[in-house]
This record gives structure tokens, C-alpha cells and sequence, in this order.
């Protein structure tokens, strides 16, 4: 249980990172779309990415699914649920490229952060979370320790990035969006 819990923890945050991409993506569109656009891109697409291929560093929710049908498999098929397992913790053990697509996306969107309706400092988190993160990823077998510094920050940037959006002025009528140049910048 402690195993499943574990991958879930890791895979839920796929649906915030989406969520926060997409909210981002709005929030600074107006003011450097094509850094905003580029840092969704590859933000967005590492953590479609992770839903499609549900694999952490630790292991994927499929190696449950692959045990239990092991357990109840003969042992003439046994084989392929063997095989199976080995497929997906090769994969987890590689470098991936949806890894070092999150933290290049949280860097790339944090550019215009620094200069947008959202707070610099929030901008300047994001910068260090997303060099941390990547540095993090190249370094993922020889000093795997760096990950226990990420992840936090990661969900640090999260929240701080979430706040902020809804810290950020309503509209005065309901579907119309005020002129940017209207929005005075948020501090926390």
C-alpha cells in the first residue's frame, strides 16, 4: 500500500502542473506571448507526457497491475508479466526527456514572470526551481540526493504560483477581461 501510495503522490501533481501551465499561459499571454507560449509548450507537454507514461523515479502504478496478474498467472505465462516488469523499470531507470521537460517549461514561463501582473519574486522561484530541476535530472543517478531539494521546491512554486493567480484583480464585468495596462502588479 505504502508503494502505491507512493507513485500516486508523485503522478497526482501531473493534474496541478497542468492546471498551473494553462493558468499561466493566460495570465501572461498579454505581455510576452512568445516566451509564455514556449514555456507552456514544453511545460505542458512534460506533464502530458508524465500522464501518458505514468512512470516516476521510483517506479509506475503498473508494476501493481503486473504483480497481481503475475500472482494469478500460470507459470508458462508467467514469463511475460516478467518481462513486462523489466520493460517499465529499464524505462524509469533512463534519463527521460518528460523529466527534463518540467523543470526547462518552469524555466522558460518564469521569463516572463519576472516582468508580468504576477509577483518578480514568484518569477525568481521559478528560475531557481527550474535550474535546480534540471540540474537535477542530469545528475539524476550521481547525485540523486538533489531531488530531495526539487521536489519541495517544486510544490513551493506551485503554491506560490497559485496564490498569486488568485491574488490577481477580477474582471469588472463577467467575461470581459480588464486592459492589462489596468492590472497593477500583486505583491505578497
Amino acid at each position: 500500500m505504502t508503494y502505491i501510495a507512493q507513485q500516486l503522490l508523485w503522478l497526482v501533481p501531473s493534474l496541478f502542473g497542468l492546471i498551473v501551465f494553462t493558468a499561466l499561459l493566460v495570465a501572461l499571454l498579454p505581455d510576452s506571448p512568445t516566451l509564455t507560449v514556449l514555456g507552456f509548450v514544453v511545460g505542458g507537454a512534460s506533464w502530458t507526457a508524465l500522464l501518458a507514461v505514468p512512470v516516476t523515479s521510483e517506479g509506475t502504478l503498473s508494476l501493481v497491475y503486473l504483480s497481481d496478474r503475475y500472482a494469478a498467472a500460470t507459470e508458462a505465462v508467467r514469463p511475460s508479466f516478467v518481462a513486462a516488469a523489466e520493460a517499465f523499470v529499464a524505462e524509469n531507470n533512463t534519463v527521460s526527456l518528460a523529466g527534463a521537460l518540467t523543470p526547462l517549461g518552469i524555466l522558460l514561463i518564469s521569463l516572463p514572470l519576472l516582468r508580468g501582473p504576477l509577483p518578480h519574486w514568484v518569477g525568481w522561484l521559478g528560475l531557481a526551481t527550474g535550474a535546480l530541476g534540471l540540474v537535477s535530472e542530469a545528475m539524476r543517478f550521481a547525485a540523486p540526493t538533489l531531488y530531495a531539494a526539487y521536489g519541495p521546491l517544486l510544490w513551493v512554486w506551485f503554491g506560490a504560483v497559485g496564490i498569486s493567480l488568485l491574488r490577481l484583480p477580477r474582471p469588472s464585468r463577467p467575461g470581459v477581461a480588464p486592459p492589462l495596462a489596468s492590472i497593477e502588479k500583486t505583491t505578497l
